[in-house]
C-alpha cells in the first residue's frame, strides 16, 4: 500500500526514541497518538529524527535518493529474510558474507557471539513488540536493504529455526531506480 516519507520517519523515529537522550514528553506524543496528515507533527518528527542532540540520522537518511517511492507493507515474514541485505555501513559491511546477506551476516554474529559492533548478540524484544523495519531496494522482487532494524532482524536471524518467534511485522519500503550508498549490491561503498 503506498505510503509517505511522514511514515517511514514516523516508524523510524519510534524505533530510535527509547535510544535518544532528549526525549520530552510532548515529544512521546507525536508517536504515541500520531497524526500522518497532520503537517506540524510530520514538520517536528522529522527535525527531531535529524536533529543531531536526538537521533542525529541525518547522515543516515540524507543519503537515500529523493526519488524514493514509499510503501507499507503489512507483514514481513520468514519467507522474506533471503530477500535481505544488511545495511552497507562501517561495522555491518561483512566483506566475508556474500552480498551482505542477512543470513551470511546472522551465521557470523552467531559464531561470535556479537553484533560487528561488539554487543552481545541476542533477540532482545519479540517480533510482535518491533517497530516497523525500514527496507530499501530498486525493486519488490529484488534484494532490499535494511536502513532500521538491522540489530533486530540479525538478531533474530541468528536465532536458531526451532527457538525463532513468529515474523509477521510490518515495514516501510522504498523503492527508487537510483543507486543508494547504503545498498550493497550497488557498490557504492
Amino acid at each position: 500500500m503506498p505510503a509517505t516519507a511522514a511514515h517511514m520517519e514516523l516508524a523510524f523515529l519510534t524505533a530510535e526514541f527509547a535510544k535518544a537522550p532528549r526525549g520530552t514528553e510532548a515529544d512521546r506524543q507525536l508517536l504515541t497518538a500520531p497524526d500522518a496528515r497532520d503537517a506540524g507533527q510530520n514538520a517536528r518528527r522529522h527535525e527531531l529524527l535529524y536533529s543531531a542532540e536526538f537521533c542525529g540520522r541525518y547522515p543516515l537518511l540524507d543519503r537515500i535518493p529523493p526519488s524514493t517511492n514509499w510503501f507499507e507493507v503489512r507483514h514481513l515474514r520468514p519467507s522474506h529474510l533471503n530477500q535481505l541485505r544488511v545495511i552497507a555501513f562501517r561495522d555491518w559491511l561483512c566483506m566475508a558474507c556474500h552480498s551482505n546477506e542477512l543470513r551470511g551476516v546472522a551465521r557470523l554474529c552467531r559464531r561470535r557471539g556479537t553484533f560487528p559492533d561488539g554487543r552481545p548478540l541476542r533477540l532482545a524484544q519479540m517480533p510482535a513488540t518491533w517497530a516497523p523495519v525500514i527496507l530499501w531496494g530498486h525493486a519488490t522482487d529484488a534484494p532490499l536493504t535494511i536502513i532500521e532494524g538491522n540489530h533486530r532482524l540479525v538478531a533474530y536471524a541468528a536465532t536458531r529455526w526451532w527457538r525463532r518467534p513468529q515474523l509477521q511485522i510490518p515495514a516501510y519500503v522504498g523503492l527508487s531506480a537510483e543507486p543508494c550508498v547504503w545498498h550493497f549490491p550497488d557498490g557504492l561503498f
